[in-house]
């Protein structure tokens, strides 16, 4: 008896000491309120495809990838800055993993979008055309839901993105409880009034920060956060510094927030797909763990 108790310490330890620089920072996830028992698991009547949205000034090109497992539950995947919606299939696993566990993935083509709530008069002209968040919920994920059963607010839904995708994956989910169980957002930019010479900040929201919409920042909607988020970073970013994060999670702890949220920074290692490839099976791990068995 003794021998299994040592046995059952040490590996505690050992569990310790690999993750020592990851910190789950949750409430038991059997307890989450984000999904009741009744779910709606009906595969969306969709198979592979490519459609065109029309944003106003821009067609945006939405790829869709069904699992070729049994279907699980959706992913939204948002890309960086500019970067095409081939990007993460390119350049990661995400694709064939998502696949293998069940999911399904639209990737939107967003273009230089920072996933912003509206364009404003100080607005570069140039950046007016790409879409805005309001347009990707309320247009795009609703006609997505109505013609081919993607993203029922009874289903399985998540939403993921990196850079500026991160930030757009965090605030979407946070804005749409009642679409999103969980979001996951690598190298993400957040509070933007602790980084007012930001040139995209300042690009899409002026030179003014006194006068930027507060609805634009989530810290300044910290009271409605709820849906549970994976972060993680990379400490040798040159891109979008750490310190984004840092401040999210001491905001986080500050307020003693009840969620399941993570936060991870990844010694060595940049703004680039070396880090984000590493990431999607931990992505993938945590939205798993708030699917219930059939």
């Amino acid at each position: 008896m003794k021998f299994w108790i040592l046995f059952a310490v040490l590996s505690l330890v050992l569990m310790g000491c690999e993750d020592h620089q990851k910190q789950a920072l949750h409430k038991n996830k059997g307890d989450s309120d984000s999904k009741t028992s009744m779910v709606n698991s009906t595969p969306p009547a969709i198979s592979d495809t490519t459609l065109l949205f029309d944003s106003g000034d821009l067609d945006v090109s939405v790829r869709i990838k069904m699992p070729k497992n049994k279907y699980r539950g959706t992913l939204l995947v948002l890309q960086g800055w500019n970067f095409p919606n081939t990007s993460w299939s390119d350049s990661s696993d995400l694709e064939n993993r998502a696949s293998e566990e069940g999911f399904a993935l639209v990737m939107p083509d967003m273009g230089k979008s920072i996933y912003h709530k509206k364009v404003y008069e100080q607005t570069r002209k140039d950046w007016r055309k790409y879409p805005t968040r309001t347009w990707l919920v309320d247009t795009m994920l609703q006609k997505l839901n109505q013609d081919f059963g993607l993203f029922p607010k009874d289903g399985y839904n998540f939403v993921m993105g990196l850079s500026t995708g991160g930030r757009g994956a965090f605030i979407i989910a946070q804005e749409n409880p009642d679409i999103f169980t969980a979001g996951a957002s690598l190298s993400g930019d957040y509070d933007q009034d602790a980084f007012p010479e930001d040139n995209l900040y300042r690009g899409y929201f002026g030179t003014k920060p006194e006068r930027w919409n507060k609805e634009e920042n989530p810290v300044n909607f910290v009271d409605k956060w709820s849906v549970p988020m994976y972060f993680a970073h990379g400490a040798a970013d040159s891109i979008v510094s750490v310190a984004h994060q840092n401040r999210l999670k001491s905001l986080f702890e500050q307020l003693k927030l009840d969620q399941d949220w993570y936060f991870y920074v990844a010694e060595g290692y940049g703004h680039n797909y070396q880090f984000w490839s590493k990431e999607v099976d931990g992505i993938l791990d945590f939205f798993s763990s708030f699917i219930k068995p059939d």
